[in-house]
Order: structure tokens, then sequence, then C-alpha cells
């Protein structure tokens, strides 16, 4: 069993997941930064207790 390359198929569809995993955590990550720098800009309490 050790010869069927199921590991391989295992590794690409881990690089998938992860790479589906990371997107929402960069785009959260980015909006956090966003939401953070204008609520210090516009100085609304909405923007930074959100």
């Amino acid at each position: 069993m050790s010869g069927c390359g199921c590991g391989e198929e295992i590794e690409a569809i881990n690089r998938a997941e992860r790479g589906v995993l990371l997107t929402p955590l960069v785009i959260n990550g980015v909006m956090f930064v966003v939401q953070l720098v204008t609520g210090i800009i516009a100085d609304p309490t909405g923007l930074t207790t959100d």
C-alpha cells in the first residue's frame, strides 16, 4: 500500500483546503485593519467598537 500514491493525493487536497481557509482569514484581517484605521481617522465610537 505504500506505493499507491495516496499520500500525494492527500497532500494536494490539504493544499487546496489550506488555500480555501486562508482566503477568508486574509479578507477578515484586511477588513479588521481597514475598520480600525477608519475608526481612528474618523473617530466615531461605532467603528472602533466593531
